[in-house]
């Protein structure tokens, strides 16, 4: 099990596996990318709907609403602790495994391929040589690039309402 707790007293248990999910890379990804509406995605697939529910009965305000502040703050908190810690190395290693599981496996679909040849295009990268780059990748470096891309004074949080 992870154990999570924020400044603000909010504590959950994370199943060992729940790292090891491709939509929450994807989540992550979007949020780094500026989608405004993956962090309500990210919070579900780490926490899961039961926990994002208890996330959020934490952070409810006196009116009944979870300002959306909060619960940046929670990620922000998270990733923080994480930066400072360390990623667990257990977790590191099948979330990689699992990642690399993931992109071999989108190979058996013609679809997943043109899809991933255009997106990787787009990003300057190349298909094949960026699934092979996931072999080599060590606990540092993926602890290095969490303190180079999370970084609280970046982060910026978009709150669209309706007029």
């Amino acid at each position: 099990m992870i154990t999570a707790k924020t400044e603000s007293g909010f504590s959950i248990e994370l199943e060992d596996d729940a790292l090891e999910d491709q939509e929450l890379f994807d989540a992550i990804s979007g949020m780094q990318d500026g989608n405004v509406f993956s962090m309500s995605h990210l919070t579900e697939r780490l926490l899961g709907t039961e926990g994002r529910k208890k996330l959020y009965d934490h952070l409810r305000n006196d009116k009944g609403r979870v300002p959306p502040q909060a619960v940046a703050q929670a990620i922000l908190e998270e990733v923080e602790r994480f930066q400072r810690e360390g990623i667990p190395a257990e977790a590191f290693e099948r979330s990689k495994r699992a990642l690399y599981g993931e992109l071999v496996a989108a190979l058996n679909s013609t679809g997943s391929i043109a899809n991933g040849l255009v997106n990787m295009h787009l990003k300057g990268r190349e298909l094949f040589t960026y699934i092979d780059s996931l072999a080599p990748l060590r606990l540092e470096d993926g602890e290095e690039r969490l303190r180079k891309v999370f970084q609280r004074e970046r982060s910026v949080l978009s709150v669209i309402l309706p007029h």
